[in-house]
């Protein structure tokens, strides 16, 4: 047998790979800008997983397909669930600490002990208010998902091309049925990252091609001594540097990144060889023995990444402290939990090891669904001062006249067209007291026209109004934007504008809400940390580059154009003008009441001065318009000199993150809402 691969033979240097893979995603979730790639040390996981498997699965000796399946399962029941349902089971307790509505992360943990989480994720990838994935202290488990789906399809592959049953040919029918699967997969990735690029992330089979490289790799060594010597030639340092080297090129270049470092990963593994420095360096006993915490380390570091940001944040002086809990609790999870288990016999008979894997899995689910559920937890993580909005969803009632949006295709758009980024696109709210003679009330814009939904469903209430809501996306649509999705969702904000349009009568109100702060914004900044310094680009018809002020001036002709057309008609339009925004998350900066110091507030002279080209904008129109009128949030939101994340009782919370208002927040403005209604 080919000695590079020899059966049984353990390979430190792959643990040693292993390492370096989870040290290079560890280093990019601590801060992109040391390595903006490391988190291609997933797919260098998943070669490592692909060809280890194999391996593994190499003359392994079975009684029948039924032998075969029930060993490969208890293999990896032993392997992954122990540490994972400890993980999820003590980290679920802590986020419930941290954040009074813990649900996505619980759901996103629940999903992750069954395999599933990835799908869960690229669901809430599509929702354009979803909780942010840094707060998330389950999002890195996507990746398990994804090799756990690959685990359901692969020894069957093994077991039926004859490979698992030793046959003649096992290794050429396996070799080409994995190679026409990895050809269709890897063709599949590189189509749907150019059209859903969440869907080419998370889904398994737009990742197959990366487990499969495994696979193909092995069996190309094992059975020719020709590619065994081609590759044994490259020098592995070369191919080491070429790694990091992919892991430095930019974001734009992230699906030629992925496939380059899939290829060179497997190049890596076959090269690796006694004599050279890299050999000598992955065998050495400190690097394996972080391989082989590996997946201890990978799935705690996140863990404790996660709850700093609600807590302490990360910083230059915590670093040392957080890696040392990571290590820490990967160490204990590997001594205590991994090895034990894994090593161990159970109970004596296989079926049992398979029956207490899915015990084990339900029993860590029900605790999951309890965490949310309990009332003590909710009114803990409330005592730590955070406030979040309620995000309720009501489903559409009838038609929309005049639009494509309907009853019936509306539950089909969110579940099936990813269209549910416009959160609240088959909303359309009624006040159950409205007649025609009562006044409409039509809110959009983006997730800041959203967060107003608290406070103008108690108004509508109160007047008796109907009131229509489609948030999601900026309103009008900011077509001059490049490499957004404005363009994309255009259609459908068009198509809402349409309809205000051809059913708004005189006195009825339209409250329109942008974050203009984050489009138009010429850049005055806070901080480096100003969320506010995003480089979007902008183009016109032609293709020339605008400047943000240009593309201002398009957009606001746009809005002047169609808030004439309702005025002239006795239509009110009520402009909310921009939010008071902040450096840090309110999480962040409220969850523990040590920080609050460091960024509850912020200079309401600096944000007016970074908004005075958005003002005068507004204000022009305000002045041409009857009918137009500005609503400044500073004037609730903020006192004489500062705006702050807590109310004047300083203890509410008027924010969700750095920019959006909680329900608080919302409720707020009632009053100067309805000023302006009146």
């Amino acid at each position: 047998m080919n000695k590079h691969i020899s059966k049984n033979k353990y390979r430190p240097e792959i643990d040693g790979l292993r390492a370096f893979a989870v040290i290079t995603v560890i280093i990019n979730h601590f801060n992109k800008d040391i390595l903006p790639g490391g988190y291609l040390g997933v797919d260098i996981f998943f070669v490592i997983s692909g060809f280890v498997i194999t391996s593994s699965l190499d003359q392994r000796p079975s009684k029948n397909f039924k032998d075969f399946i029930s060993g490969f399962y208890e293999r990896r029941i032993k392997r992954l669930v122990p540490a994972l349902s400890v993980f999820v089971l003590i980290i679920g307790i802590a986020i419930c600490l941290f954040n009074p509505q813990p649900d996505i992360s619980l759901k996103t943990g629940l999903t992750s002990l069954f395999g599933l989480s990835n799908i869960y994720l690229l669901r809430q990838s599509t929702d354009y208010f979803a909780q942010s994935t840094a707060l998330n202290v389950f999002t890195h488990t996507w990746s398990l998902g994804v090799e756990e789906q690959f685990y359901i399809i692969f020894p069957f592959l093994i077991w039926f091309s004859g490979f698992g049953r030793q046959t003649k040919n096992g290794a050429r029918n396996l070799f080409l049925i994995v190679g026409a699967l990895t050809i269709t997969s890897l063709i599949g990735f590189l189509y749907l990252y150019q059209t859903n690029q969440s869907a080419a992330y998370f889904l398994m089979p737009s990742r197959f091609w990366e487990m499969a490289s495994g696979c193909l790799l092995f069996i190309g060594l094992q059975k020719s001594k020709y590619i065994e010597q081609l590759l044994e030639k490259v020098p592995p340092l070369l191919v080491l540097v070429l790694i990091v080297g992919v892991m430095y090129l930019p974001m734009s270049l992230a699906t030629a990144s992925t496939v380059a470092v899939v290829f060179l990963s497997a190049v890596l593994i076959a090269s690796l060889k006694k004599g050279t420095k890299v050999f000598s360096f992955f065998i050495h006993s400190n690097v394996v023995y972080i391989g082989l915490i590996s997946y201890s380390l990978y799935l705690w570091h996140w863990g404790i990444l996660s709850i700093s940001r609600w807590t302490i944040g990360i910083h230059w002086w915590s670093v040392p402290f957080q890696v040392a809990l990571m290590l820490g609790l990967a160490i204990a999870s590997y001594q205590y939990i991994e090895i034990p288990l894994r090593k161990g016999n159970w109970f004596g008979k296989r079926w049992k090891t398979l029956l207490s894997g899915v015990i084990t899995i339900f029993m860590t689910s029900v605790a999951l669904a309890f965490m949310g559920k309990s009332r003590f937890i909710q009114t803990t993580s409330l005592r730590l001062g955070i406030q979040t909005a309620n995000h309720e969803t009501i489903k559409l009632d009838q038609d929309i006249p005049g639009t494509t949006i309907t009853r019936k295709n509306c539950h089909k758009i969110k579940k099936f067209d990813n269209l549910a980024k416009i959160i609240n696109l088959c909303n359309h709210d009624f006040a159950s007291s409205s007649t025609s003679n009562k006044i409409s009330i039509f809110l959009g814009g983006d997730s800041h026209s959203y967060m107003l939904r608290p406070a103008l469903h108690q108004i509508s209430r109160e007047l008796g109004a109907r009131l229509y809501s489609i948030s999601g996306h900026t309103f009008p649509p900011n077509r001059t934007r490049t490499g957004g999705s404005d363009q994309k969702w255009a259609r459908l904000t068009d198509e809402y504008m349409s309809y205000i349009k051809s059913v708004s009568k005189k006195n009825d109100v339209v409250i329109i809400s942008n974050r203009l702060s984050w489009m138009f914004s010429p850049g005055y900044s806070i901080n480096k940390d100003d969320l506010l310094n995003f480089n979007l680009r902008y183009e016109d018809k032609s293709g020339k580059k605008l400047t943000n002020n240009q593309a201002l001036k398009i957009w606001s002709a746009e809005l002047f154009e169609y808030a004439e057309s309702l005025t002239l008609r006795g239509v009110r339009i009520i402009y909310v003008l921009p939010f008071p925004e902040f450096i840090s998350p309110a999480p962040n900066c409220l969850a523990n009441r040590l920080r609050q110091k460091d960024c509850k507030t912020v200079s309401k002279e600096l944000l007016i001065k970074r908004y005075s080209n958005i003002y005068s904008t507004l204000r022009d129109i305000d002045f041409q318009l009857d009918g137009f009128r500005l609503l400044d949030p500073f004037e609730v939101l903020c006192e004489q000199n500062d705006c702050s994340m807590i109310a004047n009782d300083g203890q509410s919370i008027m924010y969700i993150d750095s920019n959006h208002v909680s329900n608080h927040g919302s409720m707020i403005l009632i009053p100067l809402i309805k000023k302006l209604i009146d």
